[in-house]
């Protein structure tokens, strides 16, 4: 067995039987899939030298084969192709996710095993009590994490006790960062950062709406863990998810048809799970950059809140947002993953009798279009009450 580390996240593994080959990348069809800028979409490959099965890892050797264009690196140095050993990280780019090989410590022999057993417990003991940064030499420029023992290089922006880790995306009055929980040194989350235009503007019902999500629960909803106040900012708490968004899968992937629709029924199960909440939780901000993809094509989770981004800038809108809303994205979102095309090139919202349209949208099969219709009809008399009815109809097509 070989295990696959992750060095820079929440310390994800993969585990593989010894005659299997590997491939890492960001395509959603590789064995690792990492959704990183630095990681090519078929980023390398790892293979063992020895043909037979029945090898010990001691006779069975790794090869690395660099696949992308991105470069890879081995210990710090770049490489095309290297032999690889236990204990080896292998980092993805200049500065892009790092992982550490392992073999099965139970095929090794007694004395390895007991050598890496109490280097593993000193590791630990280690971890357990580090406070400073890492100051091992030889990492590449633009590094975040040592290749060596997979700690932060240097400090960064603090908030609170969160340690900013990378900037993943910046405006001056929003921006979001994924953070280390220095008090859980394993603990990786995103932070959202508001600027409102008075701070004191509808606090209480920013915590108010940060309290209310931070009570939901469903696996395709992100977590909200904690808000905090820092200078003229507002701060939301998000878990961290490995992923891609929606927006980027399928201008990498393309979906058929079958795909769209089984991605669209699990966001519509997360969203009839918000709707049925006791306050009736309305998403108000889905779009494809909003979704997340989970790893292998797993699901997908909803991030990115409306009504967090309202409450965090202390502006709400005149009209309250109501199911149909969603109901209206949900079918926007679906007439994305079948085009690869925002709405904006299709729709024609002064025609109520066929806003759509479908002559230059050949691809979309003419049982969805009356369903997507209905979904994103500019009159709300006319367009599905709930997400529920959509999913009903939806379900109805995928059974033809």
């Amino acid at each position: 067995m070989i295990t696959l580390i992750l060095l820079d996240s929440e310390h994800q593994q993969w585990q593989f039987e010894l005659h299997a080959r590997v491939k890492v990348g960001r395509a959603l069809d590789n064995d690792v899939v990492l959704a990183d800028e630095q990681v090519s979409r078929y980023h390398l490959e790892l293979s063992p030298t020895s043909s037979d099965a029945d090898s010990s890892p001691a006779q069975k050797g790794w090869q690395l084969q660099g696949l992308g264009t991105n470069g890879t690196l081995v210990n710090g140095k770049f490489v095309t192709q290297a032999d690889i050993v236990d204990g080896d990280l292998i980092q993805l780019g200049l500065s892009g996710p790092v992982l550490r090989f392992e073999l099965s410590m139970q095929e090794l022999s007694s004395v390895s095993r007991e050598a890496a057993d109490c280097c593993s417990q000193a590791l630990d003991e280690e971890q357990q009590l580090a406070v400073n940064y890492c100051a091992h030499e030889n990492n590449e420029p633009g590094n975040r994490f040592c290749i060596h023992c997979g700690e932060l290089l240097q400090a960064r922006e603090t908030v609170g006790h969160f340690q900013v880790v990378q900037i993943l995306e910046f405006q001056e009055r929003e921006a979001a960062f994924l953070v280390q929980d220095l008090s859980e040194k394993a603990s990786f989350y995103v932070l959202r950062r508001f600027k409102p235009e008075i701070f004191s503007q509808a606090q209480a019902r920013f915590e108010q709406e940060v309290l209310r999500l931070r009570a939901f629960n469903h696996p395709g909803v992100v977590k909200v863990v904690d808000f905090l106040y820092e200078g003229p900012y507002r701060y939301v708490v998000m878990e961290h998810l490995s992923g891609v968004s929606l927006k980027e899968w399928v201008r990498q992937e393309r979906p058929t048809v079958p795909i769209a629709i089984k991605f669209l029924l699990s966001m519509g199960d997360s969203l009839e799970a918000l709707h049925s909440h006791e306050s009736t939780i309305i998403h108000q901000n889905l779009t494809p950059s909003n979704v997340l993809i989970r790893p292998q094509g797993q699901g997908t989770v909803l991030t990115n809140f409306g009504s967090l981004r309202a409450a965090g800038f202390g502006t709400f809108p005149a009209v309250p947002p109501t199911v149909q809303s969603d109901v209206y994205r949900l079918g926007s979102t679906l007439l994305f993953l079948l085009t690869g095309q925002e709405q904006g090139q299709y729709f024609n919202v002064r025609r109520t009798d066929q806003h759509i349209e479908w002559t230059a949208l050949p691809q979309v099969p003419f049982s969805l279009r009356s369903v997507i219709e209905r979904m994103t009809h500019p009159d709300l008399q006319a367009r599905y009450r709930t997400v529920s009815e959509s999913m009903e109809a939806l379900q109805i097509c995928q059974s033809e």
